[in-house]
């Protein structure tokens, strides 16, 4: 969980991993040095966290990349600070994983939320919605970013450590792109699992919009 001054939505996604009660999960909150009531919130969850720091880093990709680094699990991925998995979610992906041991990719779908996390209405050019499919392109099309809704909700995606190691760490040189840049390197090793299911809500915030807008159009 990469975050920074997100104490107003933190602690629910903190709830939204551990209501899961999903038996063998390792938690990495890795905080930029938040200035509002971040780390206190933190703190309320420190017993069942596998570590947590609050430290100057040098962007969201630098944090969940030492978040990965500290991983010992064989499924991962990462929740922002202001987004929250569904019930029973992570069954679902772990199952998804067990069911065929070839699986090294899952990618789910989302529902974008607003402040109060009800749901919010995205215009996606040809149309309107909520929901955000998860909808993985072929490897040649991937590039093609400005041409078609961004197929793979960030938040409904899990990948082996495996899968990681070959492709590659996050590319810290990107700002906001590098899980769909990530994703895209995923492509050349393997083929994500769909599962037409909801495993995630996307917070979309005021302060966000007109760079979600330029992304999603």
């Amino acid at each position: 969980v990469p975050s920074f001054n997100q104490g107003r939505y933190l602690e629910r996604t903190l709830a939204s991993l551990f209501d899961q009660n999903y038996p063998n999960l390792e938690v990495f909150v890795m905080d930029g040095g938040s200035t509002d009531d971040s780390v206190s919130i933190i703190g309320r969850y420190s017993d069942r966290l596998a570590f947590w720091c609050s430290e100057k880093d040098k962007g969201p990709a630098d944090a969940i990349n030492r978040g990965f680094t500290r991983a010992t699990g064989d499924i991962l991925g990462w929740l922002n600070s202001d987004d929250m998995l569904t019930d029973g979610a992570l069954f679902l992906v772990a199952e998804a994983f067990l069911n065929d041991p070839t699986t090294r990719f899952v990618v789910g779908n989302a529902v974008y939320i607003d402040e109060s996390d009800q749901p919010i209405v995205m215009d996606h050019g040809l149309y309107r919605t909520a929901y955000y499919y998860g909808d993985p392109k072929p490897r040649e099309q991937v590039p093609a970013f400005w041409e078609y809704v961004h197929s793979i909700p960030q938040p409904a995606t899990f990948f082996t450590k495996d899968l990681l190691v070959t492709a590659g760490a996050l590319d810290e040189s990107y700002k906001f792109i590098f899980d769909f840049e990530l994703f895209f390197r995923f492509s050349a090793f393997a083929k994500p699992v769909k599962l037409e299911t909801t495993l995630a809500f996307y917070r979309i915030r005021r302060k966000q919009r007109q760079v979600v807008g330029r992304i999603f159009l």
